[in-house]
């Protein structure tokens, strides 16, 4: 190596060292300032009046949020309830009218074995008015038949409209 490039490497090595030297220095000084002033603040009471502050909005929005859970939590049960009591409520309405259904149903049953008893003792006397009286009868029958089946087509209507909700 030329004498000119042992001149460079020294003088290169030279400002590295002095440029790592004044960081070092820059460094020192920065860290004294913030330790003087960490000091400062440590005594003042302004920073004691931050840290309380700061714990005091925190302690304030726990309890927010746990009231805020509370009351949620409230509106749930109260809604648990009231649709709880419209089921039962539609499910007692759709039990009297099946009671009703089935009411009307035994009294069909009753007036038709009445018109069999009554068609089974006129049996011996087959005068023309027992015949009409029994076609009458006959007609009755079909017809009271036909709504019977019309009203427990309506009532299976209704269960399923109140399970589709």
């Amino acid at each position: 190596m030329s004498q000119a490039a042992y001149a460079r490497e020294a003088i290169k090595a030279r400002e590295e060292a002095r440029r790592a030297q004044e960081e070092q220095e820059a460094l020192e000084v920065d860290r004294r300032r913030r330790q003087k002033w960490r000091g400062r603040m440590e005594k003042s009471p302004f920073t004691v009046d931050l840290v309380a502050q700061h714990e005091k909005a925190t302690e304030e929005e726990r309890i927010k949020k746990i009231h805020a859970a509370r009351q949620k939590k409230k509106l749930e049960a109260r809604e648990t309830k009231l649709h709880h009591k419209l089921f039962v409520e539609q499910m007692d309405l759709i039990a009297a009218d099946g009671n009703n259904v089935r009411a009307h149903a035994n009294e069909l049953a009753k007036i038709k074995r009445n018109r069999a008893l009554e068609s089974y003792l006129d049996a011996t006397s087959r005068s023309p008015q027992r015949v009409t009286r029994e076609a009458e009868g006959f007609r009755m029958h079909h017809k009271d038949l036909q709504t019977l089946t019309e009203q427990k087509r309506l009532l299976a209507e209704a269960r399923r409209g109140a399970g589709g909700r």
